[in-house]
C-alpha cells in the first residue's frame, strides 16, 4: 500500500475517536421576542459578565417595547442568567438590517447594521441602502449614528 493511502485510510479509521463529542452543560436558555419573526445576529459578552444580543425584530409586541417600521434593529441585554435586563429597537420606517456588534474598548457598543430608511433614528441616507453605523452606551441609548454609501445599494 502506497504511504499517502495508508495515512489517508488511517485518518478515515481514526477520526472518530477523535470526533467525540464533549458534553456541555446549558447555563441558561431563554426565548425572547415578539409574535412575528425576530432573529439573532450576533452577541457579545461586556467586561461586567452581561451579554448584548444584535437582532431584528418584525414585532412589535411581546418583548418588543416599540416598532420604528417594517423591520427594526433589536438590542438586547441579559445577565449571566439569561435575564433580560432591557431591551431597545433601533430604525426609521423602512428595513434595517443587523450584521455585527462590537464593544468599544473606551465604553458602549457599535451596531453595524443596513437600513433603507431616513428618519426615526436614522439620518444620511444616501438612497436605497446604506450601510449603517451606530453607537449606543451601556444603557442602549443612542449615541450617535452614521450611514456610509452612495445613491446606489451599499454593503460592506
Amino acid at each position: 500500500m502506497k504511504p499517502f493511502n495508508f495515512i489517508f485510510l488511517s485518518v478515515i479509521i481514526l477520526l472518530p475517536l477523535f470526533s467525540i463529542s464533549q458534553q456541555f452543560d446549558i447555563v441558561f436558555q431563554q426565548c425572547y421576542g415578539g409574535s412575528e419573526g425576530d432573529s439573532g445576529a450576533d452577541i457579545v459578552l461586556i467586561p461586567d459578565s452581561t451579554f448584548m444580543v444584535l437582532s431584528i425584530t418584525y414585532s412589535d409586541d411581546g418583548d418588543i417595547s416599540y416598532s420604528h417600521g417594517e423591520h427594526d434593529i433589536w438590542v438586547t441585554k441579559t445577565d449571566w442568567q439569561g435575564i433580560l435586563l432591557w431591551e431597545n429597537t433601533y430604525g426609521g420606517s423602512d428595513t434595517e438590517s443587523p450584521q455585527q456588534i462590537e464593544n468599544d474598548p473606551t465604553g458602549g457598543h457599535f451596531l453595524l447594521s443596513y437600513t433603507q430608511s431616513n428618519d426615526g433614528d436614522v439620518s444620511g441616507n444616501h438612497g436605497g441602502i446604506d450601510y449603517w453605523v451606530t453607537k449606543i452606551d451601556d444603557l442602549g441609548n443612542l449615541i450617535w449614528q452614521k450611514c456610509l454609501g452612495s445613491s446606489v445599494n451599499d454593503y460592506a
